[in-house]
C-alpha cells in the first residue's frame, strides 16, 4: 500500500494492486510505469546537477 501511495503521490500514477503483483520484479514495474506515463505532458523533467553555491563570510 505504501508502494501505491508513494507513486500515486510521486508521479501520478494510479497503480491497481493486481498489477503490482503481476509485475514483481523492479524491471516489471519499471516497464509498466513508462507505458504510464509516457507522452509530453506527463513527463517530469530531466535533474541536472546542481552548482555548489560559495560559502558566504
Amino acid at each position: 500500500m505504501r508502494l501505491v501511495g508513494r507513486l500515486r503521490g510521486g508521479l501520478g500514477v494510479n497503480l491497481p494492486m493486481p498489477t503490482l503483483f503481476e509485475m514483481p520484479t523492479p524491471a516489471g514495474l519499471t516497464a509498466w510505469l513508462a507505458d504510464q506515463t509516457a507522452g509530453p505532458k506527463k513527463a517530469r523533467p530531466m535533474l541536472r546537477p546542481m552548482h555548489k553555491q560559495e560559502e558566504s563570510r
